[in-house]
């Protein structure tokens, strides 16, 4: 594939943007490798030739990590941007360590271009750079927070929208 440096499609032609589904423990090695591989393809010259034949000037990436109903990536063609939805499964999150997650991330990552790849018949994927090494300073996981117990929202909920407890507490699922 030839190297071609576009400014027409430099350096906005990627983004990534992650969820974490309701359960699921937020685990920052592979949010940091992802997030760092599709800087790094944003400035790529061989990455940005195998974008030029897309349909649209822009690509987000949009994985959820989720334990319910995971599903294949979706590709989306929008007016301005190509978006590829993914419910990825979460399953070995938890335990996964350091490097685990590091080829996970490449492994994701790759997954959602290949499937972008197939829908809009692009070229094959150019090689994928390799991931720097995690800095120590990136933690292996974060708390998520605890939701809030309805039986203890339902009264203010009441309150501040002035509905009934009953109602309140219908709102929240009770």
């Amino acid at each position: 594939m030839a190297a071609v440096t576009n400014p027409a499609v430099a350096p906005v032609w990627i983004g990534y943007d992650v969820g974490i589904d309701r359960g699921v423990g937020a685990r920052p090695v592979h949010t940091w490798v992802s997030a760092g591989l599709v800087e790094r393809l944003a400035t790529d010259p061989d990455w940005q030739a195998w974008w030029l034949s897309a349909p649209r000037r822009r690509l987000d990436l949009l994985p959820c990590y989720t334990r319910s109903a995971p599903s294949t990536p979706q590709t989306l063609v929008g007016r301005r941007a190509v978006r590829v939805e993914w419910r990825a499964d979460a399953t070995g999150w938890d335990d996964a360590d350091r490097d685990q997650l590091t080829r996970r991330a490449v492994d994701d990552l790759t997954t959602m271009l290949e499937a972008v790849r197939v829908e809009l018949q692009l070229a094959p994927l150019p090689p994928l750079p390799t991931a720097d090494p995690v800095p120590s300073a990136v933690p292996d996981t974060m708390d998520t927070p605890t939701p809030p117990d309805p039986q203890q929202l339902a009264p203010l909920i009441a309150e501040r929208a002035g509905v009934s407890l009953e109602f309140a507490l219908k709102m929240l699922g009770q």
